[in-house]
């Protein structure tokens, strides 16, 4: 038996079309200016989570009962924070990818790179959504079950 040496394959040509890449164009200082907003707005979060924490450490230092909830609260916003800066970043990055997909001769690896940030912020607010569905149900049922536990025990 021969062994046949197959020639490589031949390169093959940008799949992509003016339009996509207009509309790429179109998009990306929408997509840079959310990015832009989602860091600011976690800056903003971060800052209320200190002063809460802040606040409540004072309460607790001053003798109150209460403290405590604010420093909860103000942990809880800085968590929510944090977690605003994932998608922020991806959709950053997926500025800048597009940027580089409208600037590079070969547009197609460039292009690929983009869809690849934009794939990792859906993943991120689909996994986000699911969570927070999965926190919500209980919530909804536990909410709806307890007054109805009260009013029957008061009978």
């Amino acid at each position: 038996m021969t062994d046949t040496v197959l020639p490589p394959p031949a390169p093959r040509p940008e799949a992509l079309t003016p339009a996509m890449l207009d509309a790429l164009a179109k998009t990306k200082p929408w997509v840079r200016f959310l990015a832009i907003i989602g860091f600011f707005v976690a800056g903003l979060v971060a800052l209320f989570s200190i002063g809460a924490v802040a606040f409540g450490l004072y309460r607790i230092v001053s003798g109150s009962n209460e403290g405590a909830i604010f420093v909860g609260i103000g942990l809880l916003y800085l968590i929510f924070a944090v977690l605003y800066l994932f998608p922020s970043r991806y959709l950053w990055r997926y500025a800048s990818s597009i940027a580089d997909a409208l600037a590079s001769p070969s547009k197609s690896h460039a292009v690929e790179q983009a869809l690849r940030e934009q794939k990792s912020f859906w993943k991120f607010a689909g996994i986000v959504t699911l969570v927070m569905l999965l926190a919500y149900v209980p919530l909804v049922l536990l909410a709806i079950a307890i007054p109805n536990f009260i009013s029957a025990l008061n009978r």
